[in-house]
């Protein structure tokens, strides 16, 4: 892909590695039912897309989209990376790269988290929607918004699951006021 879009998913795993790295504590439940498989083969599935893509545009010459709405998709990628570390930040020890539940743990509505219930995969949404616009090709945008949503949405349900396993009727009040991913649509 292109070097700068590269360079910005380094950092954005730079940051998460420095950020997640976390043991589960005794008595932690993982409920992640494959969900963090399912994301990793969304995204190495619209990556290898993407470059299919862009290497199709080379063959047949199809000109890139302006300078101006390629720096654009940089700036969205640095905001999605932006917004997924406060998600990050403002979740805590609660954060883990698989779902689990802690007898401790409490249930996060502040932040980001005061109107979606799952803003670090809207920030890791507008991340991979920037890189593809930052390409300056329409297959390779498309491909890039659309395919990692698969593994969002499984883990997404994977996580409710367990959330309302753990907080019952309180998670059942904080899902009824908030967004699941995107405001104002879902």
């Amino acid at each position: 892909m292109n070097p700068a879009i590269d360079v910005l998913f380094l950092v954005r795993l730079g940051l998460e590695w420095v950020t997640v790295r976390r043991r589960l504590r005794p008595g932690a439940a993982v409920r992640d039912r494959g969900s963090r498989w399912a994301i990793a083969v969304a995204m190495a599935v619209a990556l290898g897309g993407a470059d299919v893509a862009l290497a199709r545009a080379a063959v047949v010459r199809i000109p890139p989209w302006p300078e101006a709405v390629r720096f654009g998709g940089l700036f969205l990628m640095a905001a999605g990376i932006g917004f997924r570390q406060w998600a990050i930040q403002t979740l805590g020890p609660w954060f883990s790269p698989r779902v689990t539940l802690e007898a401790d743990q409490v249930l996060v509505t502040r932040g980001p988290y005061r109107v979606l219930r799952h803003p670090a995969y809207a920030g890791a949404w507008l991340a991979v929607t920037g890189a593809g616009i930052a390409t300056g090709y329409t297959a390779a945008a498309v491909v890039l918004a659309s395919v990692p949503l698969f593994g969002w949405l499984y883990r997404i349900q994977v996580e409710e699951q367990a959330l309302a396993e753990r907080f019952g009727e309180a998670w059942q009040q904080y899902a009824r006021r908030t967004w699941r991913l995107f405001p104002g649509v879902y």
